[in-house]
């Protein structure tokens, strides 16, 4: 396309840093892999991951959360027994002194963050 990378500055200043602007070329492929990260920044969601108590690896698959939730919300979003029954977890982080900690219900999490809840 002509006029790209002027078009490109000229967007950059009329936003002025107030929006994210990322740029991508769905036909050449440039810069699509920072789509998803963009995204999850300006909605500010994290991803967590669940394990069980015997199991070594956790899911592939993370649970998505607002930045801020805490352990008792992604019990809750499991299932309403994690939540009612909830007795304790174990987190893993890289910005824990002790890892795994155990921790509450009121432990913030983070992106990254691999849980595993214990019930009663």
């Amino acid at each position: 396309m002509e006029n790209t990378e002027a078009n490109l500055k000229l967007l950059e200043e009329y936003v002025g840093g107030r929006l994210p602007i990322i740029a991508v070329s769905c036909k050449k492929g440039h810069g699509l892999e920072k789509i998803g990260a963009a995204i999850f920044h300006a909605l500010d969601l994290i991803r967590v991951y669940t394990k069980g108590p015997n199991e070594r690896n956790p899911s592939q698959k993370p649970f998505v959360l607002k930045k801020g939730a805490t352990v008792h919300d992604l019990a809750r979003n499991i299932h309403s027994d994690f939540s009612e029954n909830f007795a304790y977890a174990r987190v893993w982080a890289k910005r824990l002194v002790f890892s795994p900690q155990k921790v509450g219900a009121t432990f913030v999490l983070e992106d990254g963050d691999v849980v595993e809840i214990h019930i009663k």
